[in-house]
């Protein structure tokens, strides 16, 4: 399979590490490549819908970026409660 094969891709935590990943991937994939993005912070995901609109979509869940993509990924803590919405 290759890069313009791939329609959706998933991604799972779009913090300090996420987001940039996530931005360079709206960057370099097809634009008919869907990214998925789900985040405990609401705040992070809507930073990167403002940045990227026409490529990423908000999911309600982890599960839901799974469902929807060919290829999910994910950059989260650890422990869940290492997060800072947790606090």
């Amino acid at each position: 399979m290759s890069l313009s094969d791939i329609r959706s891709i998933g991604f799972v935590g779009v913090g300090a590490m996420g987001k940039p990943m996530v931005g360079h991937l709206a960057t370099k994939l097809p634009k008919e490549t869907q990214i998925h993005i789900f985040d405990v912070s609401r705040e992070a995901v809507d930073q990167v819908l403002s940045e990227h609109p026409e490529r990423t979509k908000r999911e309600d869940s982890a599960k839901a970026v799974a469902d929807k993509s060919v290829r999910p990924s994910h950059l989260l803590p650890r422990n869940a409660t290492d997060h800072p919405s947790r606090t």
